[in-house]
């Protein structure tokens, strides 16, 4: 027999009622591996990332876990508190400027005097630096001021 007569011959004895009978066909159970089995058999390597790549999940991992943080803490500041914040700061300058000045009028420092302007110079700066991060805080939406968008 050839494989034409084969092909006519599977085409003429088709019966669609074979193929959509309401009996099942009984079906002989093969034992072999779940695919969970399959999962923890298979070596599964991790994918490599570019070190830019993982620096970047990093930096958003960070920023998430900072953001949940200083929701948990923070919550909202006010203008106001912000705002004192600014006088603060302005005021922490003055004094600072005063003193370099008023130490610049004498003719020599003594260590007290020194060590009275480091303080007013450490104050002055961290209020500044403060303020500054706060700003870029508010800019990347990582704390809520009221009545701000």
């Amino acid at each position: 027999m050839s494989l034409a007569n084969i092909a006519v011959d599977s085409v003429s004895n088709f019966s669609p009622r074979a193929w959509f009978s309401p009996k099942p066909s009984p079906v002989e159970l093969v034992d072999e591996p779940l695919a969970e089995d399959l999962i923890e058999e298979a070596e599964v390597e991790p994918p490599i990332l570019s070190a830019g790549a993982f620096a970047e999940e990093i930096d958003l991992a960070i920023k998430a876990e900072d953001r949940r943080e200083i929701a948990a803490t923070v919550m909202t500041i006010k203008p106001d508190e912000i705002h004192d914040l600014v006088r603060q700061a302005a005021k922490a300058k003055g004094l600072y400027l005063t003193a370099l000045i008023e130490m610049s009028r004498k003719s020599h420092s003594n260590e007290a005097a020194q060590n009275e302007l480091r303080r007013l110079r450490i104050n002055y700066e961290e209020l500044s630096l403060g303020l500054t991060r706060l700003r870029q805080m508010l800019l990347d939406q990582e704390i809520i001021v009221d009545g701000v968008s």
